[in-house]
């Protein structure tokens, strides 16, 4: 399969028709959960510092009422998603996600206050599908290198996709016009930065790693993961991986991340250099 490295900068996702598109989390009740955490818990410091700003009173979402169908945020987050990774950037649009939803308008309104801030969702919800590959299972003992090669994989098996080539094309299309790009990396990667970055904070607390700058070590982990197939895609240059290449990757990475992080000497001469 073709990979566009790429893609983990745009905060796309993997829908289930196609391992290239946005998918929700693998069961409807998983996906329920995920938006219940997204409208309770505390944003991060990429959230806090975006601002919507719309004059259209039809655009304000509603004021607290009856309790939202969480039934009905799945679907209009799918749609959204769908068009945005078949059709493009300037596809989604309020009326469109509420036809493919099958809602009204009013209710797209009444989560979302705008395009940009639906299109943000969909970026912060795939940011939440990459945290839960950290998150250990209830009960169960946080392992660093296991969380670590779930992630990877979860990142790794997320790139493998035709249909990230189109939505490459789309972004560099959208460039200049009006829509809130950098809101969208706030919600997609820079969200996805800060969660590996506090689950690096984590397991360091739990004397797993050493780990001093957690946010600069994950960002160091995803380039390692990453690798040079950026540029290679800038250049036309599109390699191709099996499932065995993708796991070898993966295992490599982590275990050169812990070797890293593993060494107290070195990392504090690290920490005592800045």
């Amino acid at each position: 399969m073709s990979v566009t490295v790429y893609t983990l900068l745009t905060g796309g996702a993997v829908t289930p028709e196609s391992e290239g598109a946005l998918q929700p989390p693998r069961s409807t009740n998983k996906a329920i959960k995920s938006i219940k955490r997204m409208n309770s818990k505390p944003r991060t410091n990429s959230e806090r510092e975006r601002t919507d700003i719309t004059s259209d009173p039809k655009s304000q979402a509603a004021t607290p009422g009856r309790p939202m169908d969480c039934g009905k945020d799945l679907a209009i987050l799918q749609a959204a998603r769908e068009l945005l990774f078949k059709e493009g950037l300037q596809a989604v649009t309020m009326e469109s996600v509420a036809r493919k939803a099958g809602v009204s308008k009013v209710t797209v309104y009444s989560r979302h206050a705008n395009r940009n801030d639906l299109i943000s969702a969909v970026m912060r919800q795939q940011a939440e599908v990459f945290s839960e590959a950290l998150t250990p299972a209830q009960g169960s003992k946080m392992d660093v290198r296991r969380s670590l090669l779930a992630f990877s994989r979860t990142i790794l098996d997320f790139l493998v996709s035709e249909d990230h080539l189109q939505f490459l094309r789309a972004l560099i299309a959208a460039q200049g016009a009006e829509l809130d790009l950098q809101g969208f990396y706030g919600q997609g990667p820079q969200n996805i930065l800060e969660h590996l970055a506090h689950g690096l904070a984590a397991f360091a607390a739990e004397g797993q790693i050493q780990c001093c700058h957690p946010l600069r070590s994950a960002e160091l982990f995803l380039g390692m993961l990453l690798r040079m197939d950026l540029v290679r895609a800038l250049y036309g240059v599109i390699p191709h991986y099996s499932e065995k290449d993708l796991e070898e990757h993966a295992a490599f990475v982590v275990t050169m991340f812990l070797r890293l992080h593993g060494e107290s000497s070195s990392e504090e001469g690290a920490c005592d250099s800045q």
